[in-house]
């Protein structure tokens, strides 16, 4: 929505709001608000598993893996 647009509405839900109106926007704001916060922390959550999981084969792979020791990393990355 652009953002002239964006004002007007505002500027109308504040010039013809009934009575109560402006409370429930303020609490269904503030729902959407609580999910996009947690939608960010769940994301967060499942990266911080794939890095360790990323990191825990790497090691595996430098210990028990055939190559040279400490070279996986390096390879990974100029693999991605």
């Amino acid at each position: 929505m652009a953002r002239g647009r964006k004002n007007e509405s505002v500027a109308m839900v504040k010039a013809i709001s009934p009575p109560g109106y402006r409370s429930v926007l303020g609490e269904v704001t503030d729902l959407l608000e609580q999910a996009r916060q947690g939608r960010v922390r769940a994301v967060n959550a499942v990266m911080t598993a794939a890095y360790r999981q990323v990191g825990a084969r790497v090691v595996n792979h430098e210990r028990h893996g055939p190559g040279f020791p400490g070279r996986t990393c390096s390879r990974c990355s100029c693999s991605f």
